[in-house]
């Protein structure tokens, strides 16, 4: 029993400790009841290093004596810390209240440590010194046990089996509790008697029990509502069950007609799939049938495709052969022709001059007089004739520059409207100047034939004289060699038997050129056919 009591002086205060081992002060068989041994302080209030008594206490009264301020006080709220729940719930004011504040270095962490003798075995512990710390500190609170971390729940369980219970906190008498208790009424103080003797601890279980019956029946009225709901549950269930029974019955005999159903549709399938699977084998063999014919068809198109190739370079030949034909039957005709007008020329010449020769002597006088009134024309004329062409000259020169002028006022009178942008405009005028040019240059091929056809014309006069005069050679050629016709004649007839039978040939080699070029073509179109079929 701890008790903290004053001696009535102002400077002197005495705190006493009654270590005792049961509420009789009695011990059991010699061995020393269970007692506060030693108390060890540090950061605690006015406690900054670490205190601990030079000796422990005495298992007996145990009084401190001090000034005041010496931390009598502290001492008790020290230990108090450790085994009252008078600083059960500490919150962080409080928990820095509880450190020590002075000068120096600020103190963050405090801890209580009791010391217990447990020779007797009263704490349920197997030996015989029990330590209980408490650390406090800014931001904790914990307890340990024998230097093992514990918890508050832990060591109270551990101090209430020695008899330190909340129910009864009057194993410490604080400063004041006795004469409270000498001036208490008598029913206040059976209320204490009550509660120290443990008495009203029973009446609190008494209506904790009684509340806890009444808890109890409300369960059970509610348990039997909910035994009621599980029975018509069970009912309903039992009800579900028969159907599901039958529902389960029905289902077996669904599946097994399903099943049958199952069955022939496979069967029919399986069927069908084996006929399936024999028009696929002989599909199969049309396939690989038909790939051969296919391979054998483009072996054939490959084969024509040669072939028509062939064919073409033939063809292309034949294209040459027969234009080289041509050419030659062109030319071969074209000798033929000469040949014939030769002989034609050449029976004329031998009838012109037969009939030259009976008219050359009937003629010659007349001819003579001609050629001199020709003689006297052409000197008259020549004058006449240099002057007419040069008035021609420029008259054609003249026009020329007229229709060039005309031509000028009428592309621009029509330009502006004729053309959309100035690209088609400039196209135009270059197509006119190409166009101009070429009409120049015709322009200028007619005036250069023009004067080709005056230049033929004076060589026409030049040899007008010189006809003259190889005609009155020509009268007495003719009239020599008159007797040495015959045999040209006989010449000219074989040559012209000759160039009979060279042009039968090449009408010959031509029909059948022509053939063989029908026959290709014929050839080219049936491969061609073939090949789009």
């Amino acid at each position: 029993r701890l008790q903290h009591v004053s001696n009535g002086f102002e400077w002197v205060q005495s705190l006493t400790f009654l270590n005792v081992a049961s509420l009789t002060g009695q011990r059991s068989r010699g061995v020393e009841a269970m007692h506060i041994k030693q108390v060890i302080i540090r950061g605690f209030k006015t406690y900054k290093d670490q205190v601990s008594l030079a000796e422990d206490f005495h298992p007996g009264v145990n009084v401190v004596v001090g000034f005041n301020g010496s931390g009598k006080s502290n001492f008790f709220n020290a230990i108090l810390f450790v085994i009252s729940d008078h600083f059960g719930t500490l919150r962080a004011e409080t928990r820095k209240a509880l450190l020590h504040e002075g000068t120096g270095p600020a103190v963050l962490t405090a801890f209580v440590e009791i010391v217990f003798d447990n020779s007797d075995r009263r704490m349920p512990i197997d030996k015989d010194e029990v330590r209980i710390r408490r650390s406090v500190g800014v931001k904790k609170d914990d307890y340990s046990l024998e230097g093992k971390h514990a918890t508050k729940a832990e060591v109270f369980n551990l101090l209430e089996s020695c008899g330190f219970t909340k129910t009864s906190p009057y194993y410490i008498v604080q400063q004041g509790k006795v004469a409270e208790l000498t001036l208490m009424s008598d029913r206040r103080r059976l209320e204490l008697i009550k509660e120290i003797s443990g008495a009203s601890v029973y009446d609190e279980r008494k209506a904790e029990s009684e509340k806890i019956l009444d808890e109890m029946r409300t369960r059970r009225q509610k348990t039997d509502d909910v035994i009621d709901s599980i029975a018509q549950r069970i009912h309903n269930l039992e009800e579900e069950q028969r159907e599901l029974v039958e529902y389960q019955t029905l289902e077996r005999q669904r599946r097994c007609v399903e099943y049958e159903l199952t069955d022939r549709e496979w069967r029919g399938a399986q069927e069908k799939i084996d006929a399936l699977e024999l028009e696929k084998q002989d599909a199969a063999v049309q396939l690989h049938e038909r790939q051969r014919n296919a391979s054998n068809v483009r072996a054939r198109i490959s084969d024509m495709e040669s072939e028509i190739q062939q064919l073409s370079t033939r063809r292309d030949g034949l294209a040459a052969e027969r234009a080289e034909m041509e050419q030659t039957r062109v030319a071969r005709s074209s000798e033929l022709t000469r040949a014939r007008l030769e002989y034609d020329d050449a029976r004329k010449h031998a009838a012109d001059e037969e009939r030259a020769r009976v008219v050359a002597e009937a003629d010659s006088k007349r001819i003579q007089e001609e050629i001199r009134e020709v003689e006297q024309k052409i000197q008259e004329q020549q004058a006449t004739l240099a002057e007419q062409l040069t008035i021609r000259r420029d008259l054609v020169q003249r026009k020329q520059v007229r229709e060039v002028e005309r031509d000028q006022l009428l592309a621009k009178q029509g330009r502006k409207s004729q053309y959309s942008s100035i690209q088609e405009r400039n196209a135009a005028l270059t197509e006119e100047i190409r166009r101009r040019e070429q009409m120049m240059e015709k322009h200028q091929k007619m005036l250069q034939e023009c004067e080709e056809g005056i230049t033929r014309e004076e060589e026409k006069a030049v040899s007008s004289k010189q006809t003259v005069e190889t005609t009155r050679a020509d009268i007495k050629k003719l009239e020599s060699g008159l007797g040495e016709s015959t045999p040209a004649l006989s010449r000219i007839n074989a040559k012209l038997e000759e160039v009979a039978e060279r042009r039968r040939l090449l009408v010959q080699d031509r029909e059948r050129l022509v053939r063989e070029r029908e026959d290709a073509e014929r050839q080219i179109t049936q491969c061609q056919n073939r090949v789009d079929s």
